[in-house]
C-alpha cells in the first residue's frame, strides 16, 4: 500500500527534527501498512535540494526527517546527507549547512570527504571554493581532511590562497599545527604549483605575506622552474614583487625557458616591475639573455618601452650585446619603427651598421617594415649606415624601400645618399608604379649624364691630339730646313758636325771613304790628313781653303734624317 505526498510530509512533520536512529527505524518499521517506493522518496529528496538551493531554511526543517527516513529504508542516508551539504555549500547557505552538519549527526553524519563525481571536489574543498571561513573551521572540526585534493590537484588551502582568502588560510593554518609547515608548501600533481604561487600569481598580497610568514619558501618553483617571483612579474604584480623581494627572493633566478623575471618585465612592459627588480639587494643580471639570445633591453626595444630601455642603459646594459641571430637592441627598434628609442641607442653607443643573419643590415630592416617611417631611415643614414650593402639575397636597403613603394625613401636614398640601382631593384617596382615611373626617370638621367661625361673626355682627348699634332707639324718643319741646311754646306769652312753627337756605330760609316774613289781606288778620300784634310780620328778639324767641295760626305748625310734636342742642337737619328 502506498501513501500520499501529503500523509507522509504529516508523518514527517509528527517525527520532528531530534528524532534519533532507532526512533526513525521504529517508525519505518512500525508502519507496515506505509509503502515506501522509490518514487516518493525520489520525489522528496528533489524538494529538499530545491529547498537547499532557494535558501529555505524551514522548509529544509521539514523535508530533513522524512528524506532521512527514506534514506534509512533504501541504505543511503550518508549520500543523501553529503549531497544536500555540497548542495548548501555550492548555493552559500550557510545556515543550512550548519543544520546538515548539527540535526544529521543522529540519523548519520554526512561523509565529509566523500567526494562530488561531478565536480571532484569534497565538502572542504567544496567549502574552499565557494564557502566562508566559518564552514571550513566547522567542517575541519568534524574530521574534514585537510590534505585531499581536487581533480587538478590543489588542496583547500591552495584554493584558498587563490581566491585571496586570507581568513579561510589562517584558520586552516592553525587547525594543521605542527603539520603547517608541510601543508603550506604542498604542491599540486599537474604543474607544481604550491599555494605561494598561486596567491602570487594572482596578485593577493596580504595572502601571500601570511604564506610567507608561516613558512613558505620563497623561491619554491615548478615544473616548470617558475618561482613566486616569476609568476608575479607575469601578471605586472608590482607589489607582490615588492614583497618577494623583501623577503630576499632570488631575483636571478630562470624558468625552464631561460626568462628571468627582469626579462619578462621587460617583454610585457611592466615598467614599475622591472624598476623593483633592477634596484633589488644582490645585485640583478642586467645582460642575461634567455636560450634565444634575447635580452631584457633587447625586449624593451622592441616595446618602445623608451623609460625601460633608459633605466636598462643606466644599469650598464650592453647596447651593442646580440642574440643567436645577430640581432642588438637597435635591430628590433628599427623594426618597429621606435624613434625615439633608436636615437637613444644611437646616442649610447649602439653600432648602426650591425649585420645580423643572412647579412641584413639596420638600415635594411627598418626600411622594409611595415610601420617604417622616413624619419628612422633618415636618423640612422645620419648616423653612418651604409647605403648601398646588400645581404645574401642581393637586395640592399633600397631594394626593400621599392619593394614597400616608399617613394620618399627611394628618393632619399638615390637622390642624397648616391645609392646603387641594379636590375633587381627595378623588378622590385613593378607592383608600385610610381616608384616604377621614378626610377625609370632617374636610369634615362644617368645615362644622359653619362654620355655627356663621355662626350667631354673625348673632347678633352682630341684637344691635346690637337695641340701635339701642331707641336709635331712645328718640329717637321725645323727638321727639314736645318736638313736641308746640312745639304747646301760644304766642308770649306767649320764643320758643323761633332763627333759628340754621332753615335759610335755611326762613326765609322762616317769616317770610312766611299768605294772606288781616291788615289787607291777607293775614292778621294786618304789615310793621310795632309791630303784629305779630315782626320780620320777628328772630323770637327778646320779644311784648308782650297780644297773643293766634299760632295761625298754631303750625298751620305742626305739619307740621314736630323731632329732638334730639346737644347736646339740639332742632332742625327740613325733609321
Amino acid at each position: 500500500m502506498s501513501v500520499s505526498l501529503p500523509a507522509i510530509a504529516k508523518l514527517g512533520a509528527s517525527v520532528g527534527v531530534n528524532q534519533n536512529a532507532d526512533s526513525m527505524r521504529n517508525l519505518d518499521f512500525g508502519l507496515p501498512q506505509i509503502e515506501f517506493s522509490r518514487a516518493v522518496c525520489a520525489r522528496y529528496e528533489h524538494d529538499l535540494h530545491v529547498a537547499i538551493a532557494g535558501g529555505e531554511v524551514d522548509h529544509v526543517r521539514n523535508l530533513l526527517p522524512i528524506c532521512i527516513t527514506c534514506s534509512w529504508h533504501f541504505r543511503n542516508l550518508h549520500t543523501l546527507t553529503t549531497v544536500a551539504l555540497w548542495g548548501a555549500i555550492y548555493s552559500r547557505h550557510d545556515a543550512i549547512v550548519h543544520i546538515l552538519l548539527d540535526e544529521t549527526t543522529a540519523g548519520g553524519a554526512p561523509k565529509l570527504n566523500l567526494v562530488d563525481p561531478t565536480w571532484g571536489d569534497s565538502s572542504l574543498l567544496a567549502a574552499a571554493k565557494f564557502g566562508n571561513a566559518a564552514i571550513v573551521g566547522a567542517l575541519l572540526q568534524k574530521g574534514a581532511d585537510v590534505t585531499q585534493t581536487d581533480r587538478m590537484g590543489y588542496t583547500a588551502l591552495m584554493n584558498a590562497a587563490k581566491n585571496g582568502s586570507d581568513s579561510m588560510v589562517l584558520v586552516m593554518l592553525a587547525h594543521c599545527g605542527d603539520s603547517a609547515m608541510t601543508v603550506v608548501n604542498f604542491c599540486d600533481n599537474d604543474i607544481g604549483s604550491s599555494p605561494l604561487i598561486l596567491a602570487s600569481w594572482r596578485g593577493h598580497v596580504s595572502t601571500a605575506d601570511i604564506l610567507l610568514r608561516n613558512g613558505a619558501r620563497v623561491d619554491q618553483a615548478n615544473k616548470m622552474g617558475k618561482s613566486p617571483l616569476i609568476f608575479a612579474t607575469s601578471r605586472g604584480q608590482t607589489a607582490v614583487v615588492q614583497l618577494l623581494l623583501k623577503h630576499g627572493a632570488n631575483v636571478n633566478l630562470f624558468d625552464n625557458e631561460g626568462k628571468s623575471a627582469l626579462l619578462l618585465a621587460a617583454e610585457y612592459g611592466y615598467q614599475d616591475v622591472m624598476a623593483a627588480l633592477i634596484e633589488a639587494e644582490g645585485g640583478c643580471n642586467i645582460n642575461q639573455s634567455d636560450k634565444t639570445g634575447n635580452t631584457a633591453l633587447m625586449f624593451a626595444a622592441e616595446n618602445g618601452d623608451l623609460g625601460s630601455v633608459v633605466d636598462l642603459v643606466k644599469a650598464t646594459a650592453n647596447v651593442k650585446q646580440v642574440d643567436k641571430q645577430g640581432r642588438s637592441a637597435l635591430y628590433f627598434a628599427a623594426a618597429n619603427g621606435h624613434l625615439h628609442v633608436i636615437r637613444y641607442l644611437l646616442h649610447a653607443g649602439a653600432e648602426v651598421n650591425q649585420q645580423s643573419e643572412y647579412e641584413n643590415t639596420i638600415l635594411m630592416v627598418a626600411t622594409q617594415a611595415a610601420t617604417m617611417l622616413f624619419e628612422t631611415v633618415f636618423t640612422l643614414v645620419q648616423a653612418g649606415a651604409r647605403v648601398n650593402d646588400r645581404n645574401s639575397l642581393g637586395w640592399s636597403a633600397l631594394t626593400y624601400a621599392i619593394s614597400q613603394g616608399n617613394k620618399s625613401t627611394v628618393k632619399f636614398l638615390v637622390e642624397d645618399h648616391d645609392a646603387t640601382i641594379q636590375a633587381a631593384d627595378i623588378a622590385e617596382a613593378e607592383n608600385h608604379a610610381e616608384v616604377r615611373l621614378y626610377l625609370q626617370q632617374i636610369k634615362l638621367k644617368k645615362k644622359s649624364s653619362a654620355k655627356k661625361i663621355v662626350s667631354e673626355r673625348l673632347q678633352k682627348i682630341s684637344g691635346r691630339t690637337s695641340r701635339k699634332s701642331t707641336s709635331v707639324k712645328r718640329v717637321d718643319q725645323v727638321s727639314i730646313e736645318q736638313n736641308n741646311d746640312v745639304r747646301s754646306q760644304t766642308w770649306r769652312g767649320k764643320s758643323f758636325l761633332r763627333l759628340s753627337v754621332i753615335p759610335k756605330c755611326t762613326q765609322r760609316i762616317v769616317n770610312r771613304p766611299p768605294s772606288g774613289s781616291g788615289p787607291s781606288g777607293r775614292g778621294d778620300f786618304s789615310r793621310d790628313s795632309s791630303s784629305s784634310g779630315i782626320s780620320n780620328h777628328d772630323l770637327s778639324t778646320t779644311a784648308s781653303p782650297d780644297s773643293t767641295k766634299l760632295r761625298e760626305p754631303v750625298s751620305f748625310l742626305k739619307k740621314i734624317p736630323v731632329v732638334p734636342f730639346l737644347s736646339g742642337r740639332t742632332a742625327i737619328r740613325v733609321m
